[in-house]
């Protein structure tokens, strides 16, 4: 299939696109991840000071939501400098 000569604003978007379906996944993955985060901070700062294991079960969830936003959030900004990239254009162009 030969590349659109359209401009990009004015293609339409195809649902079943791996890019789209993948942004969506980092999306949903870097959500889960920032709300396991807030669970773990949440938890660090209230019942972490009653017993020495909630304190290292609320860090384990801390760090752990961390991780899962940041690898969510690495992907969804690989995806936005791929779309940036100048020599990909060129490409299409021609």
């Amino acid at each position: 299939m030969p590349p659109s000569t359209k401009p990009a604003s004015t293609r339409i978007i195809n649902p079943s696109d791996a890019s789209l379906t993948a942004l969506h996944r980092s999306w949903r993955r870097f959500k889960a991840g920032l709300a396991l985060f807030i669970a773990g901070a949440t938890a660090l700062m209230t019942i972490s000071t009653y017993h020495p294991a909630l304190y290292f079960i609320s860090l384990i969830v801390l760090f752990s939501g961390f991780v899962i936003a940041m690898s969510g959030y690495l992907a969804i900004l690989w995806q936005r400098l791929k779309v940036m990239n100048p020599a990909a254009r060129k490409r299409n162009r021609e």
